[in-house]
């Protein structure tokens, strides 16, 4: 009975884990692992793209770069070991513009573009928020 009862309340939390999506956090590598067409079919990438595009991710990057315009920012994030950014926040949060090149930043978005030329891509997030 006892092994039932395991079974049940594991299963039970996996369901919850699938729901709240809690378990299943969206990271930068598989995310950059998924979109390599060095690796990947370009099919395989826009297939993959579509299961993941809106998605909401929450990562740490290194700031290179910060831009403005109409009543947003536009913050150039590098994550890894990656020379050039690959990750462009738009976001209307003021925090945003106190940002300092180098600096580490915590950021939540919404997946919402990628784009890819030679073996470079970057990645847009869009609705971002900073958490400091």
């Amino acid at each position: 009975m006892k092994g039932k009862t395991i079974r049940c309340l594991a299963f039970i939390s996996f369901i919850i884990f699938f729901l709240t999506g809690t378990a299943f956090a969206l990271t930068f590598n598989e995310l950059e692992n998924n979109l390599d067409t060095d690796k990947n079919t370009k099919v395989s990438v826009k297939e993959y793209w579509k299961t993941v595009k809106g998605q909401e991710v929450s990562w740490t990057g290194s700031v290179v770069d910060v831009t403005s315009g109409k009543n947003r920012y536009k913050v150039s994030v590098k994550l890894g070991s990656k020379s050039r950014p690959n990750i462009s926040l738009l976001t209307s949060d003021s925090a945003a513009a106190t940002l300092k090149k180098g600096q580490s930043v915590r950021f939540k978005g919404s997946l919402r573009t990628y784009r890819k030329w030679g073996s470079h891509f970057t990645v847009e997030l869009d609705d971002v928020t900073i958490q400091k």
